[in-house]
């Protein structure tokens, strides 16, 4: 299955930790990020919610507000 999620992101930093975070999710055989469209396409047997929830926002920085996903 692939899933493209289009996640905001600002700077490496935040690419690596999002990355980071999502390739924990069990069932993922490919993880790839598209800078200029900022979609990240999961590639394996995960389960969409899953992937989702993981780039929910989980914290906040400069009272700005972390990572957000939708589905594209």
């Amino acid at each position: 299955m692939k899933i493209v999620l289009k996640v905001p992101i600002t700077c490496k930093k935040c690419k690596s930790c999002i990355l980071q975070i999502v390739s924990k999710t069990k069932g993922i055989k490919s993880l790839t990020f598209d800078d200029e469209k900022s979609t990240l396409t999961v590639i394996g047997e995960v389960d969409v919610v899953n992937c989702c929830r993981a780039c929910r926002p989980y914290y906040i920085v400069d009272d700005q507000p972390g990572y957000s996903c939708t589905i594209v």
